[in-house]
């Protein structure tokens, strides 16, 4: 029993280990896109460039209605 549970939490981490080096590739009609994470960088690529994500929120029960 002890076997199987190491056994599985080995898989479980190989797993995780191996989806987070992998490169996800796109073709939109001739073109291919890579996006990739270089960890030693600390940045996103996206073909080969560095890319950042901007991301933000707005809580609109702080928002006056008239500014909607």
């Amino acid at each position: 029993m002890t076997s199987l549970l190491i056994s599985i939490f080995l898989l479980f981490i190989f797993s995780s280990i191996a989806n987070l080096q992998q490169v996800t590739t796109t073709t939109i009609g001739k073109t291919s896109r890579t996006f990739t994470i270089d960890k030693e960088a600390n940045v996103f690529l996206m073909d080969g460039k560095p890319f950042r994500y901007i991301s933000g929120e707005i809580h609109y029960f702080r928002i006056c209605g008239i500014l909607f």
